[in-house]
């Protein structure tokens, strides 16, 4: 389907960009991020990714704070 329809493949590709979806990131790019602060909802359907990234980055020593709302 991909060979076929060009757009289609551009919008696919466009999902791993590391700007579309940090979680793809590598950690050259988000070492040295600043201060993050997540305010996530426990109905939020990237509650997940929201909770893997800010793990992440606490592991690149980025400082995180999290506040999570039921």
């Amino acid at each position: 389907i991909f060979n076929r329809d060009k757009n289609l493949a551009d919008l696919f590709q466009n999902l791993y960009l590391p700007s579309f979806s940090p979680l793809l990131a590598d950690d050259k790019s988000i070492i040295g991020s600043p201060k993050s602060y997540f305010i996530i909802i426990e109905k939020d359907t990237l509650k997940d990714d929201a909770l893997l990234y800010a793990e992440r980055l606490r592991k690149l020593n980025v400082p995180v704070k999290i506040a999570f709302y039921k």
